[in-house]
């Protein structure tokens, strides 16, 4: 249940950003669901290469709800890096719609 509340929370904070500067909402919360799952993914494997490097068996006894919640902060980093780079990119260029076209004239907004 906790897991679904975060998927919802990430997805809300990227829709939001998204909406804001014009981009799409669905596509920008769902790849921030994919890229919390890519994080606690990597820090599971960073955990499981700690404990090889270091020859402990310390994860692997663990509960796996133990494990989720030590790698749970990794996936909530790179959410929080892949957001201050997309709204850092996105107020330098501004809206889509205040953009040029690839011709050099403005979008016709009429």
């Amino acid at each position: 249940m906790l897991g679904f509340i975060f998927l919802f929370w990430i997805g809300k904070y990227f829709y939001n950003l998204a909406e804001r500067f014009g981009r799409s909402k669905w596509g920008y919360a769902i790849l921030g669901i994919v890229v919390y799952y890519t994080g606690t993914i990597i820090g599971g494997f960073l955990l499981g290469i700690s404990e090889v490097i270091f020859g402990t068996t310390f994860f692997t006894d663990l509960p796996d709800i133990v494990f989720n919640l030590i790698a749970l902060p990794f996936g909530l980093i790179f959410n929080y890096i892949l957001y201050k780079i997309l709204e850092n990119a996105w107020e330098k260029r501004g809206k889509i719609d205040d953009l040029d076209t690839l011709d050099g004239g403005m979008i016709n907004k009429g």
